[in-house]
């Protein structure tokens, strides 16, 4: 026993060490840790040396000064938090693997006696996996937290980790344990959840019970709007509005809200990201690595106590039966839909939970033989890509396997039938997104009237440019006045968004972004890095074909290979990334011109390769004229696409057919985003422009469902109507 104690102190000194190693190379050694907490440290002196020399005093202006000082104080320590996170994951999923070795190494164990009779709560932790009823008996992980949250304490004091004590007052109460000890416990909970013993519960399979199920579904009515903060007026102080800050006294947020604010905005986005992407599918397996790998070690501990029920003499078979009547809910509940009433009957029937529990109890159940039922039926209703997979599960011949293979099977299944259900209500997707959107704008702007100020100046901007130079010639007194109710000219809304939308992308970083687009932001400046690839691109090829000469420009695939190579080039370019580009840009046209010249056998001018390189580097400037035309020509060809993107197709301007593909994918991309933010605030765009045009300042009325739509492929259809379709329920 005593040498178990001294390997577990081993063990918990060993993994904080490494801890700490990881940490540090994630963390401490970065520049961005060591400017935040130089910054916690002062602000942390700062407000203790002022609250020193203030004391117990009554003056509200110096409360609100020290206020302010704990405010910024806190925000710096959240910003710490978040740049921790990425150590707390690599940390979890390192121990996660290492905690499933000590567990089976030590699993029924006695490693220590304690000198005190735990609690009851404790008990399910200090006794885990051990047999006999003395609850003085210590089992590994009881022993091996203990140790951890000591050693790892006193070790980051020993290298230098620890935050100092002012910081810690600071931080948390002295109730609270450190945020490092915080990740170990969270990330040994979720280890031994998965592996409980055999007297505890557990669930009956890798997914989620029924209940859960249910409970993490997104729901498919539309979910409450919840008020979001807007922008401020530049110049003012840079403070929380009222309603985000709230008065006193606190408000505490509890975690089943947060949970449903998050759900809210989740089910909003994947909705919009829907309607903007027509080739929106749900992938087989989850994009986010983290999430992969937290998915696969679930399963694998699951399954693998599956593999040690079924090898007990006898096996148990609880667990087993357990899972055959999860795989039969899937494919009553998630696959099947109400008009499959015959083959409900039928897997009713043949997968009876009665006449299933009488055979277990009775030693008679054989799981194989259900198992290849459940395969067959999967085989029937699966789409014929997956045919493959049925065919693969079918030579298994290790009863876990086939468990593993079928469940992996049912997912794909789901992900199938949710696709299909995706692309065949488009169009109703689109039209719910577009209403629910615009609905929780509109209520923002209740708890916000200053939340679209920011898209007020844009659209004015637009505007200006557009129509602003008509109406300074109108004279004042010969204006028609204007109803209030009269609408705005379509024509006139659908100009003036559409270069309101160009000058989003002209620029790297648009000042003042509307609130509007804000849903979009980063895909709009990825757009934005593109619109200035492309610009610079064509900009390249008019120089070089300028010093190249006739015949060489003309020759078979100079501009195509020449531009395929420049875009590679500037695949990441931005503003800050463009002079250094620009200069491997200049090499490559000078050695693409070269080499054509030599196959033609033309003498190539070296004082014509330094006037390439010296004027594709000018481009950097704004007011190149090369680069300005480009711009000019490539700006107008997108503005006319999104004032009608229903009509015939548009000629491209002379010299941008060098361009063509990229152009037309840009296009693409940014037609369907900026179309479906008009049809989504057409009501709000329209009460601005009216504004502008001399009437009463805008109200922001309540969505209205006869807003016309510009979506491509139709012609001025209705906008998003007061019903309220969404996403079916089956997907």
């Amino acid at each position: 026993m005593l040498g178990d104690c001294l390997l577990i102190i081993a063990i918990a000194f060993g993994t904080a060490l490494a801890g700490e190693g990881i940490t540090w190379l994630l963390v401490y050694r970065s520049d961005q840790y060591k400017r935040l907490k130089a910054d916690m440290d002062k602000k942390t002196k700062k407000l203790e040396k002022k609250k020193q020399e203030v004391g117990d005093t009554n003056d509200k202006s110096i409360k609100k000064k020290l206020e302010r000082e704990e405010e910024k104080l806190k925000a710096t320590n959240r910003d710490m938090s978040m740049f921790k996170m990425k150590s707390m994951f690599a940390i979890g999923l390192a121990f996660t693997a290492l905690l499933s070795t000590f567990n089976s190494i030590f699993e029924g164990r006695v490693v220590a006696k304690l000198p005190f009779y735990p609690i009851g709560f404790i008990q399910g932790l200090s006794h885990r996996n051990l047999i006999g009823d003395d609850m003085t008996d210590c089992s590994f992980i009881f022993l091996y937290i203990l140790c951890t949250m000591t050693v790892r304490q006193n070790l980051q004091k020993i290298l230098g980790f620890a935050p100092s004590r002012a910081m810690a007052r600071q931080q948390s109460s002295p109730w609270a344990p450190p945020t490092s000890q915080m990740n170990y416990l969270l990330f040994l909970k979720f280890e031994t959840n998965s592996r409980m013993s055999d007297e505890e519960k557990r669930p009956d399979s890798p997914s989620t019970s029924s209940d859960d199920k249910k409970s993490r579904k997104r729901p498919a009515t539309p979910p409450q709007a919840i008020p979001i903060p807007g922008a401020q007026i530049p110049g003012s102080t840079p403070t929380l509005p009222p309603w985000v800050a709230g008065g006193s006294p606190a408000k505490f947020v509890t975690h089943d809200e947060l949970m449903k604010m998050t759900n809210e905005l989740e089910n909003m986005e994947l909705v919009h990201e829907i309607a903007i992407d027509p080739n929106f599918q749900i992938p087989d397996k989850p994009t986010n690595a983290i999430q992969q790998c937290m998915r696969e070690t679930m399963h694998r501990a699951y399954y693998n106590q599956l593999r040690r029920d079924l090898a007990k003499d006898p096996p148990e078979l609880e667990y087993c039966f357990g899972f055959l009547m999860e795989l039969k809910n899937m494919i009553l509940e998630d696959i099947l839909t109400a008009q499959h009433t015959r083959l409900k009957a039928e897997i009713n029937s043949m997968l009876d939970e009665p006449t299933l529990r009488g055979k277990l109890d009775q030693g008679q159940l054989d799981v194989k033989k259900v198992m290849n039922y459940i395969i067959e039926l999967c085989s029937r209703l699966c789409s014929p890509v997956r045919d493959v997979k049925v065919a693969e599960l079918r030579t298994r011949t290790e009863i876990i396997d086939i468990f593993q293979g079928t469940m992996d099977l049912l997912e794909l299944m789901k992900n199938d039938l949710t696709n299909y259900q995706i692309s065949q209500n488009r169009a109703a997707i689109e039209e719910y997104s577009a209403k629910h959107e615009y609905e929780m704008f509109q209520k923002s702007l209740i708890e916000n009237p200053n939340g679209c100020y920011y898209t007020r100046e844009w659209l004015k901007a637009a505007y200006d440019e557009l129509f602003g130079k008509e109406e300074e010639e109108e004279s004042s007194s010969t204006k028609r006045e204007k109803r209030p109710d009269e609408p705005v000219d379509e024509k006139c809304l659908v100009d003036t968004t559409s270069r309101g939308y160009v000058k989003l992308v002209e620029v790297d970083e648009y000042a003042g972004f509307p609130e509007t687009l804000k849903i979009d932001r980063l895909k709009i400046e990825l757009l934005a890095e593109k619109f200035l690839q492309i610009v610079v691109c064509a900009s390249a090829v008019f120089v070089t074909c300028n010093m190249a000469g006739r015949q060489i420009s003309e020759s078979a695939e100079f501009k195509k290979t020449l531009k395929d190579h420049l875009v590679a080039i500037t695949n990441n370019t931005d503003e800050e990334r463009i002079k250094s580009d620009l200069e491997k840009m200049g090499e490559q046209c000078v050695k693409e011109a070269i080499e054509t010249s030599e196959k033609l056998g033309l003498e190539w001018n070296a004082d014509n390769s330094a006037s390439i390189r010296s004027q594709i580097n000018a481009l950097i400037n704004l007011d190149n004229p090369i680069r300005k035309l480009v711009h000019s020509r490539v700006a107008t060809f997108v503005e006319e696409m999104l004032r009608s993107p229903t009509s015939v197709p548009h000629r491209l301007l002379p010299g941008l057919s060098v361009i063509q593909s990229e152009l037309c994918a840009f296009t693409s991309k940014f037609l369907r985003l900026c179309v479906h933010n008009r049809k989504t605030f057409y009501a709000m765009y329209s009460s601005l422009i009216l504004e502008f045009q001399g009437h009463a300042p805008s109200t922001h009325a309540i969505y209205r469902p006869d807003s016309p739509s510009s979506m491509p492929g139709t012609s001025s259809q209705p906008g998003p109507s007061s019903a309220q379709p969404g996403p079916s329920s089956s997907s």
